[in-house]
């Protein structure tokens, strides 16, 4: 047998084992072809897809432009009030190309709770994870609340050794109580495991699996024109990697950032709660938790009421400035040396003249 034949059927038969061991051998590294590797499970296009109105599909503008010359950033869509502004994506990206979001997909789950309490699937924000989860009584503390785990204040502290196992095993179920460890509760400490428990909550609420959750309650309202994606563990389990594991079209993430920005309306229709739009938005804490941001129900908070973003693994970005009337949307295969937040705050002042 050809040594090459030979490597191909194994990594044949490592990629079909539910081991989690063969899986990091065989994928590696995450990378931002991941949503080619995962099952996945569908979430279908609108009949009347809704999208913003597009003043421009490219101009030049090299203050934006420059932000490519790393070859990390793969793409950057500008919408200014209800119209894309600027939009260039790099190679086999392009606007209407779904992007795997890692850690941007929590911004969407935190926008779930808030329609689950809406619909009194979930009475409030501040009730113990216990009620909705009984089998975290004992790997959780009895005054840890929904909004804990929402914050990164849950007690759950995660090694990248066990980071990398969450990402990668095919049985989330099993996986999930045994990477627990605490850390003092109300203490700050990011964790994709409250992210997943969260979803284990929300499906626990409502009865229903959580990717079929969100497409009634979410994805189809805010009526897209592609098909998008979110991972799951493995045929047999189907469980939604939440924390990391959608892959929708840079124009479905702006939608996010619209909704956000305009308290919870997307085309005239309420998608997330009011309430709870400005419940995120507006901490009733101030901290310096990453970067000098307080998190808050899965979005980092800059600035209370007018500047907060959602972010990813590889610098995936949705920054909202109400004050500016701009959303920026970055995508990229690595963060890089920029730093974002500074470049995403200078492109929102600019003005419209930059544009035309």
């Amino acid at each position: 047998m050809k040594i090459s034949t030979l490597a191909t059927l194994l990594a044949t038969a490592l990629l079909c084992q539910a081991c989690t061991a063969a899986r990091m051998i065989a994928f590696n590294t995450p990378t931002t072809h991941d949503s080619e590797l995962f099952l996945n499970a569908i979430l279908p296009a609108a009949d009347t897809p809704f999208e913003p109105s597009c003043r421009v599909h490219y101009n030049a503008c090299p203050t934006i432009d420059s932000l490519f010359e790393d070859d990390y950033t793969t793409g950057i869509i500008i919408l200014r009030g209800d119209s894309i502004i600027y939009s260039r994506f790099e190679g086999r990206h392009t606007i209407d190309t779904p992007a795997d979001l890692f850690s941007l997909s929590k911004s969407f789950v935190g926008a779930l709770v808030g329609i689950a309490i809406s619909q009194g699937y979930i009475s409030s924000p501040h009730d113990p994870v216990s009620k909705y989860l009984p089998q975290c009584a004992e790997i959780l503390s009895d005054s840890t609340c929904v909004c804990d785990l929402l914050n990164m204040r849950s007690g759950v502290h995660e090694t990248h050794w066990q980071m990398a196992h969450m990402y990668y095993t095919p049985n989330l179920d099993r996986t999930t109580p045994r990477t627990i460890r605490r850390v003092p509760h109300g203490e700050y400490h990011y964790a994709n495991l409250s992210t997943q428990l969260l979803a284990c909550l929300i499906e626990q609420a409502t009865g229903r699996p959580l990717t079929d959750y969100f497409i009634d309650n979410y994805w189809i309202p805010t009526a897209p024109r592609s098909e998008g994606y979110w991972s799951v563990d493995s045929r047999r389990n189907l469980n939604p990697r939440a924390f990391c594991g959608l892959s929708i079209t840079p124009i479905d993430v702006l939608k996010l950032g619209m909704i956000y920005r305009d308290g919870g309306i997307l085309n005239g229709r309420q998608i997330v709660p009011a309430e709870w739009v400005h419940y995120t938005v507006n901490p009733p804490y101030t901290s310096a938790d990453r970067g000098g941001a307080t998190y808050h129900c899965q979005w980092y908070i800059l600035e209370p009421d007018t500047e907060f973003m959602g972010q990813g693994l590889m610098g995936q970005i949705l920054y909202i400035n109400r004050t500016t009337d701009t959303i920026v949307a970055r995508f990229g295969i690595r963060r890089g040396k920029t730093d974002w937040t500074a470049e995403l705050r200078r492109i929102s002042a600019l003005s419209d003249r930059y544009f035309r």
